[in-house]
């Protein structure tokens, strides 16, 4: 078992045990609480045309985001949706289309439905149709999801590489943003050479900022480390301590 995996199998039990341990309504307040640091970034102010996923069972919540970014910045919002090996996009709605949260509901009754795998996505009579074509090329700003991040905005996927590939075809210069429980932040998120490092990473308590970044943003202080964090941590500084040894 190679270090990523074992860090997926330790984030996976910590997300089953915080769905297990939090009510909804908490889950909620979380999902708020990051979108107020989500909607404090500048580069969100200009983003025109904003992807974001539709959350899976025991991943970060993101659709309460939706409508308050239509009424911030964002007159596009963007989903993807799996079509084999790659990512496709959907333009889900448009600033103007709906006026209420409950419109907003009514709409995307219309345009998605669950996959074979449960997770929301466009239905497949709209997929292809003209009026939701969007070219990865238009987008503006992608919010990622992720098992794990670092301080450091290097992001843990599913091992699937779904992300990683449909990275290559954006603008060079697209932020990307990861959104995450502040369980989910661990020492470091081992890297590949073909890894591409997050612009920022959102927390219902923090934003970190790449140090490529100009501005550092940093609103709390770091938490108190759960349990899992600090066993991950510790089993990092074990390996990094024999390295030196070798």
């Amino acid at each position: 078992m190679t270090r990523k995996e074992e860090l997926r199998g330790i984030l996976k039990v910590a997300l089953r045990e915080k769905f297990i341990q939090c009510p909804p309504n908490e889950i909620q307040r979380l999902s708020l609480a990051a979108l107020a640091n989500l909607l404090s970034l500048p580069v969100l102010r200009v983003s025109e045309t904003t992807m974001l996923y539709i959350e899976m069972s025991r991943e970060f919540p993101v659709t309460p985001f939706i409508f308050p970014l239509l009424n911030h910045p964002s007159r596009r919002i963007v989903v993807p949706w799996c079509d084999g090996n790659s990512l496709r996009t959907f333009c889900l709605i448009s600033a103007g289309e709906v006026k209420t949260p409950s419109d907003l509901n009514l709409l995307c009754a219309k345009r998605l439905a669950p996959s074979s795998y449960g997770i929301l996505e466009p239905k497949e009579e709209l997929r292809f149709h003209p009026d939701f074509q969007v070219e990865p090329d238009q987008i503006d700003l992608v919010i990622i999801p992720g098992l794990g991040f670092d301080r450091s905005c290097r992001r843990l996927g599913r091992g699937k590489g779904y992300y990683d590939r449909f990275i290559t075809a954006l603008r060079r210069n697209v932020p990307l943003v990861g959104v995450c429980f502040d369980e989910q932040i661990v020492e470091r998120v081992p890297t590949e050479p073909h890894d591409r490092a997050l612009d920022y990473v959102v927390t219902p308590t923090q934003v970190y900022a790449a140090e490529s970044n100009a501005s550092k943003f940093k609103f709390h202080e770091v938490p108190t480390l759960s349990p899992t964090q600090q066993s991950i941590e510790n089993r990092n500084a074990s390996e990094e301590r024999n390295n030196e040894k070798s």
